[in-house]
């Protein structure tokens, strides 16, 4: 054996390598992914209504769900600044500094079984439950609480040990603890865990069990005080505790108690189960190579084995461990994680929130992929195969996991892009709109972003200058909002709709109805035509019926409203769907001429029409300056994509006979339409 291999094979990792193995896991699972990524859900409401309306807007934003969490927000917001990638990056790091802070209390409870800390740290990392990452702001604040907490178990573990400081780790520890507890209701009940945590770091004391009982309950006391008065605050000062979300499982116990509780077991375990082997089961869904691409395929390969090699070097390399029950170990560290599992959920089951494991519900894995990474560690070690054995399993589940977060994340990307889609579009359609108008659309395919998220950016990009707590404008999905917020598709009806930290006012009689179906482009819904279009789902051919497109208002060039490049970059090139909203946009100023112009260009271009309705700006065009064999050609197209277009190319046809007169238009032309429409007086 050589020299330089027996060198090799002796060396061990430093203490600080483990920190370093698993920022380096995290950032292979989400950092290379940055550049592409931006806005999504929440953090769209966080991010206007904080530039938009000051830290007074987002303090009243939360202050009717989680008022103590407004700082962390108003802080960070206050020195990224609007630029998606700087949050991303602060995610990462938030992300890493979590999963460490999870090694530091495991090495602190299992001193002697060191290397359980960096395998219960990567899987936490890297957990295959929660697919928000990318939802940066937002949920950058839950992983600085839940650090917040992981460093308190610490403190408060060192607290015992050294006695000469005892009284600083505890102003430490305290404090973390309280602001966890009073901030986030997702990590309350994992207080549960410290006194579990206390146990384990006095078996070396030399106390039988009842000694050792009454001691973890001293050392705990200041801390389940703590808990005990932030859950008085919860249920008995801050109204909106349970206002928000009422603990329906009381109600049932008090109705029902035998049926309540079989169903409640039911519950716990299919959800352990779904939160455990239910989560890593994803880790082993594969891409399509067709649909993910060969760069994201590539990627997903390289993220797999760079955190593969990463894992497996950081093990061998580690320090080993002292004399140790492996196995007492592996047993001790399952019913640690099952322990963890079962407090976690107790928000979620009282309050009836379904747990899942896709967005928006995997949310609600947070609090428990501590006691997952746990139990899984202690599952793998207990199997009866090597050390070996057991470390390549658990590697291989961590590279494969970090993989699947490769996945979620181009999904994150593909949404991106189709929201600034969205708003380019619109942008070119709409250069100006009327305030106090209400935009109605069909579900667009953003997944992870709601109507409710696109009122942020659609207001910042049509009133910039709005810093009052009243909204210009209000995006809704008629499927979802109907009888609620948007009442009914009538005309005459007030609308309000209560932002947190503003409000909006208007009426369906203000009211643009658009509809949104990529690769097809956005469509400001013509009320005409599109109230019998039968390929637009039902509510929004109702909606078309109340659209005005006179709210939309042309305005000078250089000074049209445009997505915010700080956000959306710049302006994208200029392919089909820019000439369609332009000549859309001409169609409604009656400016013919440039219709037509604007359509010479688009069917030069090597991009053409997804949607059939989006030749109807160019029929009419063409038709308006006497170019009758473009727009007879084009109907004809249009005509034979789908049978359903056919009553709106003959109202369209209706349409432009009762502008020009009939006499203006060829006779072959209308016995041509005639014959080829079968349209009906």
């Amino acid at each position: 054996m050589s020299k330089l291999h027996l060198n090799l094979k002796q060396f061990r990792l430093p203490i600080w390598a483990e920190p370093l193995i698993i920022f380096l896991v995290c950032f292979f699972a989400y950092g290379v992914v940055i550049p592409w990524l931006g806005y999504y859900w929440d953090d769209w409401a966080f991010l206007f209504i904080r530039t938009q309306l000051g830290t007074e807007g987002l303090t009243r934003y939360f202050s009717t769900n989680r008022p103590f969490i407004a700082w962390i927000p108003q802080l960070t917001i206050s020195l990224l600044g609007t630029v998606p990638w700087k949050w991303h990056v602060l995610m990462l790091f938030m992300r890493a500094a979590s999963a460490i802070s999870v090694w530091w209390v495991m090495r602190l409870v299992w001193h002697k079984a060191k290397d359980v800390a960096l395998w219960i740290a990567l899987l936490f990392a890297v957990y295959p439950g929660f697919d928000q990452q990318a939802i940066a702001i937002n949920y950058t604040d839950f992983f600085l609480l839940f650090t917040f907490l992981m460093l308190s178990f610490s403190f408060s573990i060192l607290a015992i040990r050294d006695k000469k400081h005892a009284w600083l780790y505890l102003l430490m520890a305290i404090p973390l603890a309280a602001y966890n507890h009073l901030a986030l209701e997702y990590f309350f009940l994992l207080e549960f865990l410290r006194p579990v945590f206390i146990w384990f770091s006095l078996k070396e004391e030399g106390f039988n069990n009842s000694q050792k009982l009454k001691r973890v309950l001293l050392y705990w006391m200041p801390f389940l005080l703590v808990w005990l008065s932030a859950l008085i605050w919860r249920f008995l000062i801050f109204d909106y505790q349970t206002n928000n979300y009422e603990i329906g499982l009381l109600d049932q116990f008090k109705a029902a108690p035998w049926a309540t509780l079989r169903i409640l077991i039911a519950t716990v375990l299919k959800d352990i189960f779904k939160v455990t082997l239910g989560a890593w089961a994803l880790s082993f869904n594969f891409p399509v190579f067709d649909k993910f691409g060969l760069r994201s395929t590539l990627l997903f390969g390289a993220v797999i084995f760079a955190t593969l090699g990463i894992t497996m070097a950081g093990v061998f390399w580690q320090k080993k461990n002292e004399s140790v029950e492996k196995k007492k170990v592996a047993i001790t560290l399952m019913l640690v994680g099952l322990w963890g599992m079962i407090i976690a959920g107790w928000p979620f089951w009282l309050t009836h929130l379904e747990i899942g494991l896709h967005f928006a519900t995997s949310r609600f894995t947070l609090p428990f992929i501590l006691g997952v990474s746990l139990f899984l560690v202690g599952l793998v070690r207990i199997l009866p195969a090597y050390p070996a054995v057991s470390s390549a399993i658990l590697a291989t589940l961590i590279s494969l996991a970090a993989g699947y977060q490769i996945q979620v994340a181009m999904d994150f990307r593909r949404d991106w892009n189709t929201q600034k889609n969205l708003f380019w579009q619109l942008a070119w359609r709409a250069p100006a709109i009327k305030s106090n108008t209400i935009i109605v659309s069909n579900d667009t395919p953003i997944q992870f972003s709601s109507d409710n998220s696109l009122v942020s950016p659609l207001n910042w990009m049509y009133s910039p200058d709005n810093h009052s707590d009243t909204l210009d404008y209000m995006f809704f999905y008629p499927s979802i909002r109907l009888e609620t917020a948007l009442k009914n598709l009538e005309p005459g009806m007030t609308i309000k709709k209560d932002y947190l930290a503003a409000t909006f006012t208007g009426s369906t009689d203000q009211m643009i109805a658009m509809v949104y179906s990529p690769p097809g482009c956005v469509r400001i819904l013509d009320p005409e035509l599109d109230s019998v279009n039968q390929m637009l789902p039902l509510l929004i051919r109702q909606a078309a019926s109340l659209s005005r497109v006179d709210l939309i208002q042309p305005i000078p060039t250089g000074v049209s409203a445009i997505p915010m490049a700080q956000i959306f970059g710049t302006e994208p090139p200029h392919g089909w769907c820019y000439y369609f909203e332009k000549a859309d946009l001409a169609r409604q100023q009656g400016d013919w001429i440039q219709v037509a112009r604007l359509g010479d260009e688009a069917f030069a271009q090597e991009d053409y029409p997804n949607d059939p309705t989006e030749r109807l700006v160019f029929i009419e065009g063409y038709a308006h300056t006497a170019q009758w064999e473009k727009s007879i050609n084009l109907t004809n197209e249009a005509n034979a994509i789908t049978p359903l277009m056919q009553p709106v190319l003959c109202k369209l046809w209706q349409r432009i006979e009762r502008d020009l007169g009939s006499d203006t238009i060829p006779v072959d032309t209308l016995s041509t339409l005639q014959r080829d429409l079968n349209c009906t007086p």
